[in-house]
């Protein structure tokens, strides 16, 4: 698809930088890492709110 170059053993989804794939395997573990503490950080909100609506059903009169 690029250039004829086969490269079977990489995973999907790492991002090449061509001609600097230190460059490109640091940055793509640095993503990795922000999207992995992102997802962490949203399944820490969900799981908040999720509590905060279960108090709110205990104080609800009724």
């Amino acid at each position: 698809m690029f250039g004829g170059k086969k490269e079977s053993e990489k995973p999907p989804g790492v991002f090449e930088i061509p001609g600097s794939p230190e460059l490109s395997q640091s940055q793509y573990g640095a993503v990795d890492r922000s999207v992995r503490s992102l997802n962490r950080f949203s399944v820490g909100i969900r799981g908040s709110f999720l509590v905060l609506n279960r108090d709110l059903d205990k104080s609800e009169p009724g």
